[in-house]
């Protein structure tokens, strides 16, 4: 009789297609009080970002889930004294993959964030307060005395849904950057009589 040996289906795969290094990724803003007495700063020494994933299952890009990216890296500091709407950009590198084999595996395509690159930077004016003034703001704000330093170091920042990074052109990634010990927001009043609002938290919410 004879035997035949039965082989085993091939596994799904992933292959990378295409890469994108350094592209400028928003991961936040900094605004800061229209005052000379006031610096404010967004220090990004670490991360915690959640970036959105890419895929094109359904015949066009679509959000579908997010990721984390881990490695680490020297980051640094954004500061400015008064008068501050500015995006706070760092580079990111990711990958457009493609993942297939034979049937039950489906076939589509994925666009993923794959590194920090371990920098930031500004990344130009943002828009200014949409409630018009600190005072108006429902998110909060911060009265920081003559001399003082007021840090955000938990919570999340603003939920960007698209428009942070766009690699391959074909999918407008999302963002959203926790802060924590590593990504921090900071205000200080260097001086001034009355130690009146030096900063706006716009983009905690």
């Amino acid at each position: 009789m004879a035997h035949f040996l039965r082989l085993a289906p091939s596994a799904c795969a992933v292959t990378v297609q295409q890469t994108a290094n350094n592209a400028g990724t928003r991961i936040g803003e900094l605004h800061v009080a229209d005052a000379s007495n006031v610096t404010g700063t967004y220090s990004y020494t670490g991360h915690a970002d959640s970036i959105t994933i890419g895929s094109d299952a359904g015949g066009s890009w679509a959000t579908s889930g997010n990721s984390a990216v881990l490695n680490n890296g020297t980051g640094g500091n954004v500061s400015s004294v008064g008068a501050t709407t500015e995006f706070i950009t760092a580079d990111y590198h990711y990958g457009l993959r493609l993942h297939s084999g034979p049937p039950p595996c489906p076939t589509y395509y994925t666009q993923h964030a794959t590194a920090w690159q371990g920098d930031v930077f500004p990344g130009g004016p943002a828009p200014i307060n949409p409630w018009g003034k600190c005072a108006s703001d429902p998110h909060g704000r911060q009265a920081v005395p003559t001399g003082s330093i007021f840090t955000v170091s938990g919570g999340d920042s603003v939920n960007y849904t698209s428009g942070v990074a766009h690699p391959f052109g074909t999918y407008s990634f999302g963002d959203q950057t926790g802060y924590s010990a590593n990504v921090k927001l900071t205000w200080q009043n260097n001086s001034g009589p009355t130690g009146k609002l030096t900063g706006v938290i716009h983009n905690n919410n």
